[in-house]
């Protein structure tokens, strides 16, 4: 063997090692092989994504379409095509865990689905010796918009195009039943059964009625044979077309209710036992009738209440049925003949001047549309002395509600509480209350007692009341920052505990064996990528938790 030779092995031997060198370390796959997949129009495509998942990479995998159609929802691949997508479609799905990513490429292939047109033919009255065409395409419809082709069934009728023909002067006196097909040239095919009725000529009937007028709450009669009549003596019969009442019979009927006011045109057919018709119009006028309001009702004061404090308002309801706008004079005096006091009040409230405390007091309301007035019945009330009320509210807005017991009893702040006149009140609040206000379990925010907004320093004093009051409490506010790590940690953080209100904080992840930092979630805001650093606004209490990867040997 020749020297030029062997160096052509040993070239060909290596070139080989460094191919197989480059394969002993393929790519990681995630996905298996996702088969061509079929689906209908109108139809929904699912693939449930797990099923293609190799074994041993099912965690924290997020799937995205790069390329084709459809979408990703939840754990499934979905995709419903219209009514107009058949077709062949690639699609790429990419799967991802952050680390790693892979991609399969399948083809989804949409069949036609083909929908029916449909048609529908009212039946028809042709006299002898009368000719009739009828354009089907005005109706038939496709959903799919394709062409149609139409086929008569029977022996009578033709059809050119999309056009129908009758010829009644080829047909005797009776009735046809014809059917008409409709095809879309896709296997899409619909039918529509008609009776088309022959007649004698004959003069049709002939109707004719005058316009009305009428009130709301009355009731138009008619009877029809006063109004109509048939040149050949057949008997008739009466049909409503469009328009308000109904027909019984020979009898026209329309009652007109409160709603009615308006004009209204009628248009009622009459046909005779030929087949021959006609039909005739006319105009109902219905006048407004106004309805006067409804007597005044459901008073407060509630009728011979009693503990009305001085400064109360008088209100009542009342309805009117037209829906008109009404207006109120209100009557009120110490005596069963109440005075006029206001006149032309718009709204269902009145509230007097003055009232004396511990009288009895009678009023009245009489309503008015503008047409009719409605008067109320005789009410009356009796006032009493009013109470005093001691309120208390913070100087600040808080998130929590600070106790106080007035009296023994247990109240949060704010507060409005009723005492009698000259009642003395002991007011006790602590110096310091803590709360459990967010997850996790334990006391997150502290509330300390600064002073009143009288002076008076003291969080215990006694208040006689002998007027109305209100006093404002100062408080001082503390927030508790938590920290927690995702990865165990056996060492305290620097940072966590209590913080005065508005106050910054700078955390640093601790760096934990074994693990990665990854993110921070901060109460209900998951995931803030900010670095191992973070700085923190002690506005209210914070769960602060520092998330790890644990690094793969």
């Amino acid at each position: 063997m020749g020297l030029k030779n062997i160096l052509k092995i040993t070239l060909c031997l290596l070139i080989v090692l460094m191919v197989s060198s480059s394969c002993l370390v393929p790519r990681a796959r995630l996905l298996k092989q996702i088969d061509p997949q079929v689906v209908t129009e109108g139809e929904t495509l699912e693939l449930l994504l797990a099923s293609y998942i190799l074994s041993g990479n099912a965690e924290d995998l997020n799937f995205q379409v790069l390329e084709g159609v459809g979408e990703i929802k939840g754990s499934y691949y979905l995709y419903a095509p219209g009514y107009d997508e058949a077709g062949e479609y690639w699609v790429k799905l990419q799967a991802s865990n952050g680390s790693d990513s892979d991609f399969r490429r399948f083809k989804v292939t949409v069949f036609d689905n083909n929908r029916a047109p449909s048609i529908e033919i009212s039946d028809l009255q042709i006299s002898v010796g009368e000719q009739i065409t009828i354009d089907l395409s005005g109706l038939s419809t496709d959903p799919d918009g394709d062409s149609l082709t139409y086929e008569l069934v029977g022996q009578f009728g033709q059809i050119i195009g999309t056009e129908l023909f009758f010829d009644a002067r080829e047909m005797q006196v009776g009735e046809y039943q014809v059917e008409v097909r409709v095809s879309d040239g896709k296997g899409g095919q619909g039918s529509c059964t008609f009776l088309v009725t022959v007649f004698d000529s004959n003069q049709p009937p002939e109707i004719v009625i005058p316009d009305f007028t009428i009130k709301e709450n009355e009731i138009l009669s008619l009877d029809l044979l006063d109004y109509a009549f048939d040149p050949d003596g057949d008997e008739i019969t009466f049909t409503l077309i469009t328009g308000v009442g109904i027909i019984e019979g020979i009898q026209y009927v329309f009652a007109a209710d409160y709603e009615s006011s308006g004009t209204y045109d009628v248009e009622i057919a009459v046909s005779d036992s030929e087949g021959a018709s006609s039909s005739g119009s006319f105009e109902i006028t219905v006048i407004d009738v106004n309805r006067p309001p409804s007597i005044p009702f459901d008073p407060v004061p509630k009728m011979a209440e009693t503990i009305v404090p001085t400064s109360t308002s008088l209100s009542w309801s009342c309805e009117d049925l037209d829906g008109d706008y009404l207006l109120y004079d209100v009557y009120l005096g110490k005596t069963s003949n109440p005075v006029l006091v206001a006149s032309g009040v718009s709204g269902e409230t009145y509230t007097p001047v003055h009232l004396e405390e511990g009288a009895r007091y009678y009023w009245k309301v009489v309503a008015s549309d503008g047409e009719d007035d409605t008067e109320g019945p005789i009410w009356e009330f009796t006032t009493v002395i009013p109470p005093v009320i001691l309120g208390i509210v913070s100087d600040k807005e808080l998130i929590v509600s600070p106790k106080v017991s007035i009296n023994d009893q247990d109240l949060n702040i704010p507060l409005d509480y009723v005492a009698e006149r000259d009642q003395t009140l002991v007011v006790e609040i602590d110096e310091l209350q803590e709360f459990d206000y967010r997850k996790p379990v334990g006391d997150d925010v502290r509330v300390s007692f600064i002073e009143w907004d009288d002076g008076e320093t003291s969080p215990n004093r006694e208040i006689l009341m002998n007027h109305s009051m209100k006093l404002t409490a100062r408080f001082s506010v503390s927030y508790y920052l938590n920290i927690a790590t995702s990865a165990r940690y056996e060492h305290e953080i620097p940072g966590e505990g209590w913080h005065n209100e508005g106050t910054t904080v700078v955390v640093t992840a601790p760096k934990i064996e074994g693990y990665t930092f990854r993110d921070w979630d901060l109460n209900e805001t998951y995931g803030i990528v900010c670095g191992e650093v973070i700085v923190v606004k002690m506005d209210c209490p914070v769960n602060l938790v520092a998330n790890y990867t644990h690094d793969c040997p």
